[in-house]
C-alpha cells in the first residue's frame, strides 16, 4: 500500500475509518461499540445499504502497534451463527510503502458459499484501504 505502516495501523484500528473503507460496494458497516486493546471487544452490523441483517462480534487476541493485530470474529445472519474466523494482518515497511500480509482461517457453519463470502469481503476491503489511504 502507497501509506507507511502507522498511517495503514491507524486505519485499521479506527472504527471511523472502518467504517468508510471496509464495506464492498453496495454494502456499509456500523460499529455499534469499540476497545481496539488486546482482550477488547467491538461489534458491529454490515450488510447492503439500509439492511444490516448482519451483525459480528471482534475479540482482539494480540496487537503489536504498526505491526500486527490479531482477532477472532464471529458474524451472524439474524440469530443464525454463519462463521467465526482467526485473522492476522502483518504491516511491514517496504521504502515508502506497507506490505499487508493478512491470514484468514475460517469455519463456517453454513456451507461454501461464507467461505467464498469471506474471501471476496476481504480482497474487497484490501483493494478500498488502499484506494482510502492512497
Amino acid at each position: 500500500m502507497k501509506a507507511l505502516p502507522n498511517k495503514v495501523f491507524k486505519a485499521l484500528s479506527n472504527p471511523q475509518k472502518k467504517e468508510i473503507w471496509s464495506s464492498p460496494n453496495g454494502d456499509e458497516m456500523l460499529f455499534l461499540n469499540s476497545d481496539f486493546k488486546v482482550g477488547g471487544v467491538e461489534t458491529f452490523k454490515c450488510g447492503p445499504e439500509g439492511a444490516l441483517d448482519f451483525r459480528g462480534s471482534i475479540y482482539y487476541l494480540d496487537i503489536i502497534k504498526n505491526e500486527r493485530i490479531v482477532y477472532s470474529e464471529t458474524v451472524y445472519y439474524k440469530k443464525d451463527k454463519l462463521a467465526t474466523a482467526l485473522i492476522t494482518t502483518e504491516l511491514k515497511k517496504n521504502n515508502s510503502f506497507t506490505i499487508v500480509n493478512m491470514t484468514i482461517q475460517v469455519i463456517s457453519y453454513c456451507g461454501e458459499k461464507m467461505l467464498k463470502g469471506y474471501e471476496s469481503g476481504y480482497k474487497s476491503s484490501l483493494n478500498s484501504l488502499s484506494k482510502y489511504l492512497s
